[in-house]
């Protein structure tokens, strides 16, 4: 997958409000978070953004709902590549649950 969130024969994907569409993939890891995670992962984006996916902040520095940084984003082994930014709140809060799951809640000094 590369930027803009979907490849060329992704299958099922569920279209975002901001126009990005969500992997099956995601929906299938999204269905798996327990809810207490998926309320933590609300609030922090909530906190950061106001769960804005397309936000950026520091010029670009800081990228999507949760202000990943894109060297976090990119070592993740739950991103396909891209930029947070690419894709929908849903990728992007899959991503969060599973770097709070690695990193605790260090990256989110003050929503996490």
């Amino acid at each position: 997958m590369g930027p803009g969130g979907a490849s060329a024969g992704s299958g099922a994907a569920e279209a975002g409000a901001d126009n990005h569409q969500t992997p099956s993939k995601y929906n299938r890891l999204w269905a798996k978070v327990p809810t207490k995670e998926k309320r933590w992962a609300s609030l922090v984006a909530e906190c950061e953004t106001g769960k804005d996916p397309n936000m950026t902040a520091l010029d670009g520095e800081y990228r999507g709902a949760f202000m990943f940084l894109q060297a976090t984003w990119d070592n993740s082994s739950f991103t396909q590549g891209g930029a947070p930014v690419d894709y929908t709140y849903k990728v992007q809060a899959v991503v969060a649950v599973a770097l709070k799951k690695q990193l605790g809640t260090g990256p989110w000094p003050v929503c996490g």
